[in-house]
Formats: structure tokens, sequence, C-alpha cells
């Protein structure tokens, strides 16, 4: 198992927590962008619609490397606007909570891999 500090565990899964909530982001960027006035504007909403994008793409890479129960508990957690603890995850997927922490360590792990973290 990979070795990720507590800090940066929490820190990750509050960043891949805001996955539901990220087309709603670009949505909001894009009208921004139809109302900007100068390039400047412009070009830094461009490049925030820029990272959104790269962030639902990380979660599809990431997501597409997951096994079938921990793509199944990244479903339960990450995917829906009400986020559910690991415990609720675990009741969810009738496995125990040690279990459900083993995948979510796993999961960020993958993450902090694909951006470079570890």
């Amino acid at each position: 198992m990979i070795n990720i500090n507590v800090n940066d565990l929490k820190t990750l899964d509050r960043w891949v927590s805001e996955l539901p909530y990220t087309e709603r982001k670009i949505e909001n960027c894009r009208r921004k962008l139809d109302k900007a006035t100068t390039q400047l504007e412009k070009d830094r909403i461009n490049a925030r619609i820029k990272s959104y994008e790269n962030f639902i793409e990380t979660c599809d890479r990431v997501r597409g490397k997951l096994s079938k129960l921990q793509r199944e508990a990244y479903d339960v957690r990450y995917t829906t606007i009400q986020l559910q603890t690991w415990i609720e995850v675990a009741h969810d997927l009738h496995i125990s909570e040690r279990q459900a922490y083993r995948i979510r360590h796993s999961i960020l792990a993958l993450f902090a891999e694909e951006i470079g973290m570890l």
C-alpha cells in the first residue's frame, strides 16, 4: 500500500468531492465568458474552464483504473451531490468500514499518482 499522510488524504478527498459540481461550474464560467469585456478576463475564464475540464478527465482516467468494487465505492462517494461518508459507503456496499477506508486509500492513491503527488 502506498503511504499518503492523513492531511494529503483529506485534501484529495475534498478535491475529488467537488466532481458533482464541476459541470455547473463550467456552465457558470461559460456564462461569464459571454459577458467578459476584456481579453484578459476572457483568458482567465477560459483557463478556469480548461482546469475544470482537466479535472473531469483526471477523474475519468482514475475511475477507469478502478476495480469493480472500487468503482462502486467511487460512484457512491463522489458522483452524487449528496456526499456520503465512508461509513455510509460501507453500509450501501455491504462491506466493513475498514474495507471502505482501504478502498478510499487506494482510490486516493491513484489520484495522487495521476496528478503527480506521488
